[in-house]
């Protein structure tokens, strides 16, 4: 027994170890240099800052470099130090000179990077490979270079008989024609030599050129004395931001992805750059970048779709449909082009029940549908003599509806939101447009009258497309510890959830608790324990939330049509969405529902109009309008289940 829980043991703790590393391997490449291959070398450049992310990503750029050059091409510092009296100070200068460091990186490639904000220091880490046939072929071509070198043929600035009071010689590689400032002033372009052009003393030297980072540093200029000054231009940066509509669009830069839209990312400038954006649902885009140095280019693209085919059959044939309230023929069809998104279709045949259905369709996806048609008994009874007990499956088989839809609204949050902005974002963003869906019945309650009912609910594909997906996305940007929990939805309001008990002022830094109802929404808030997802936010406390309306007042238009599309009634009524709550603790609670509940229906009585006129129904759906409190009274025939 004792052995077979050895045994045991040691495989548990073996599996452990081969998880721990598997987990721990993404980024090795940060604490242990990488071993090279056949075919490449590989180099960590490391930079730090306080400042800028940026800063600290061109640091590790040039360590990544200065590593290449010295290993393969050799590097050589040559140290001096001049002392000399002023009249009025004394100084010592150590200069380091640089040489061959003219050497092309080419197949030097970025393959990785792995950046950490620690407190309020940026460090960056880059992994490059150099191709080892590359290094052999440059080190020949430089060998080639030196053999039949002559000397660099320098611009002169000055007189020789002036040299007694100093000397300046600046060269740059890998290429000539960076300006140079001295003290602010521009004296010409490298390679270039000073002759008694600049007075004894300390001065500042500042080398710029277009392609590459800026240089500056002090120099001290001493007479009768040439100080030599050699320096390797480093390939300047700027940064990118994409985002594309449709998202998750993959970025390549010159066929090398880069990462998945949106993002943001660093581009060398200086040399014609393509960027191919590819998305399953939409056509490939190629646009060229051209970018300077300490560019902030922002690329907002939207993607050209690729149609969809869709095709309906019925059985039996030659029905009509409709495809968005738009006829399209009969069936059968086959391959109608539609656009990528949304879409409802209707299947209508005399002495058949209608049917009524939404679809999404995704760029170059083919859709079939089969519909098999029902008959039906005309007038039959579909609502009960309990008028209160509308079912939530009920299905109007006698008359057909059109369901008219707002447009969808997204989420206004740019790329490089805070949290805070983030989160007032999506308590602003209107999203029950996107997610609200109604059916409608009516029947006779005398020669000349009906009486009409409506019942309001979530559209559970579309609220996890159109609102569980982009909350997730948004949050996920600024958020941490996403976790799923199994909550029953008062105890949100007794602040009993993440350890909190009590509903005291939090202390200054503590994390937001973002909750966001993500399970099953077919059978309401209310009645059992909601699944929820969570996130924790570091936000701001500084009161903007509190002005945000958490309603929206929406209503709904039901349209009554005659012979010759002759309007014969428009009903108007209004109705409450709650968006979001918020309780002393600082969570948000993302959960939308019908004023206090989840479902509800509306009964409009005596509609003085006769069954038999009645030739088509539209029932509309209008957008919302930002409410802060729900209405102290109900409308009376409003009932909620």
């Amino acid at each position: 027994m004792n052995k077979h829980l050895f045994l045991k043991f040691w495989v548990w703790a073996a599996i452990c170890m081969v998880a721990a590393c598997a987990s721990s391997q993404d980024k090795n490449w940060t604490r242990t240099f990488p071993k090279e291959t056949g075919e490449y070398k590989f180099y960590v450049g490391r930079g730090s800052s306080t400042k800028t992310e940026v800063a600290a990503f061109n640091q590790a750029v040039k360590d990544a470099y200065d590593q290449a050059a010295r290993e393969n091409f050799g590097i050589r510092r040559q140290y001096g130090a001049e002392i000399y009296q002023t009249e009025s100070d004394s100084y010592l200068t150590e200069r380091t000179v640089e040489q061959g460091y003219s050497a092309r990186f080419d197949s030097f490639d970025k393959v990785d990077q792995h950046i950490e904000l620690n407190k309020n220091r940026y460090d960056v880490w880059l992994l490059y490979r150099f191709s080892k046939k590359a290094i052999e072929k440059e080190k020949a071509r430089l060998k080639t270079e030196g053999d039949k070198a002559e000397k660099r043929e320098l611009s002169v600035i000055g007189s020789t008989k002036n040299a007694a009071k100093g000397i300046l010689e600046v060269e740059t590689t890998p290429v000539d024609g960076a300006v140079i400032y001295i003290n602010g002033d521009r004296y010409g372009q490298t390679p270039i030599r000073l002759i008694g052009a600049l007075p004894t003393g300390k001065h500042t030297l500042r080398i710029d050129h277009p392609d590459y980072k800026t240089i500056t540093e002090s120099i001290i200029i001493v007479p009768n004395k040439t100080v030599r000054i050699e320096k390797m231009l480093i390939p300047a940066f700027a940064e990118v931001s994409v985002t594309t509509n449709p998202v998750n669009a993959d970025i390549y830069m010159d066929d090398k992805k880069v990462g998945t839209a949106p993002m943001v990312f660093q581009a060398p400038v200086g040399k014609k750059i393509s960027l191919r954006l590819t998305h399953p649902e939409t056509e490939d885009m190629i646009t060229p970048l051209n970018l300077k140095k300490d560019d902030h280019k922002k690329l907002a693209i939207a993607l050209v779709e690729r149609p969809a085919k869709f095709s309906v059959f019925s059985f039996p044939n030659d029905a009509t449909v409709y495809l968005d309230r738009t006829k399209i023929g009969q069936t059968p069809l086959r391959d109608i082009s539609i656009s990528r998104g949304s879409h409802s279709y209707t299947v209508t045949k005399d002495g058949y029940a209608t049917i009524t259905k939404a679809f999404y369709a995704k760029g170059d996806e083919n859709i079939t549908e089969s519909i098999e048609l029902s008959t039906y008994k005309k007038g039959a009874e579909i609502i009960s003599s309990n008028t209160m007990a509308l079912s939530t499956n009920v299905v109007d088989k006698t008359h057909q509806f059109e369901l008219i839809l707002p447009t969808k609204k997204k989420p206004i949050i740019s790329p490089a939101a805070s949290a805070e902005e983030t989160l007032m974002g999506l308590m602003n963003w209107s999203f029950p447009t996107s997610i609200v869906t109604a059916r409608g019945s009516y029947k006779s309650i005398g020669s000349n009258r009906i009486r009409f009912f409506v019942f309001l609910s979530f559209n559970q594909e579309a609220y996890q497309k159109e609102f569980i997906e982009p909350m997730d996305l948004h949050l996920r940007t600024v958020g941490e510890n996403r976790k799923e929990k199994i909550l029953s939805v008062p105890c949100i309001y007794e602040a009993k959830i993440e350890g909190q008990t009590q509903c005291l002022p939090p202390k200054p830094g503590t994390s937001d608790t973002i909750f966001v109802k993500t399970g099953s929404i077919e059978h309401g808030f209310w009645s059992d324990k909601a699944p929820f997802t969570s996130y924790s936010l570091l936000t701001a406390r500084d009161g903007r939330r509190d002005k945000i309306a958490p309603y929206e007042k929406m209503a709904f238009v039901v349209t009554l049509y005659g012979r010759n599309e002759k309007k014969l009634r428009t009903i108007k009524e209004s109705f409450y969405v709650t968006k979001f709550q918020t309780d002393k603790n600082r969570n948000v609670i993302f959960m939308p529902s019908f004023g206090n509940g989840f479902e509800s229906f509306v009964m409009l009585e005596n509609i003085p109009v006769a069954e038999s006129d009645i030739e088509r129904v539209t029932l509309e759906i209008t957008a919302g309008m930002p409410e802060h409190e729900l209405p102290k009274k109900q409308a009376p025939r409003r009932t909620k289940r």
